[in-house]
């Protein structure tokens, strides 16, 4: 049986041919089981099997966004408010938007939308100010608290008391 282990790595090249060929001697040896009754040759199907092979492990994600992702976004933003396109108000809004994403690193669809301005007003009046994410608004349900950075205060600040961001939740581009 080692033999032929061996004979099909060095005679075969791809990993599907291994597998097809290890698994045909398999089933040969399971078929002489029942042919001959014998369970000695069940035994010897232990024997090919694939060979162990390691992944190979990326430790950083493809999808990772970078500082020029976030400032084209802004720049976009800036754009289409210079062309008016976009009214202030939104402007500022989705500026804050983004930023807030940039800075915690939440994400949109799962908590950020979630997020209500009067969570955003209280965040900012503790000390730190410290954002609590409920279980319902986070994707795998766990509670955790954000902490606000302190570039975001401002703006933030300005959004919760200009009532650009409503009580409710956050209006988000679609």
């Amino acid at each position: 049986m080692k033999k032929l282990h061996n004979f099909i790595l060095t005679n075969y090249s791809s990993h599907d041919s291994w597998g097809k060929v290890l698994n045909f001697a398999k089933s040969f040896l399971k078929y002489l089981s029942k042919l001959y009754l014998d369970t000695r040759y069940l035994n010897f199907s232990l024997f090919p099997d694939m060979p162990k092979t390691r992944r190979e492990r990326t430790s950083v994600t493809p999808r990772i966004i970078t500082k020029e992702d976030i400032t084209q976004v802004l720049d976009r933003l800036f754009d289409a408010f210079v062309q008016q396109r976009l009214k202030y108000e939104s402007m500022v809004n989705y500026v804050g938007i983004t930023l807030d994403g940039a800075y915690t690193g939440q994400r949109i669809e799962a908590t950020i939308n979630k997020i209500t301005g009067a969570q955003l007003r209280d965040a900012l009046h503790t000390n730190p100010p410290v954002l609590q994410v409920t279980p319902d608004q986070d994707k795998i349900r766990m509670e955790h608290y954000v902490p606000i950075h302190p570039d975001l205060i401002e703006l933030l600040g300005y959004l919760t008391e200009e009532s650009l961001i409503s009580t409710g939740n956050i209006n988000y581009p679609k």
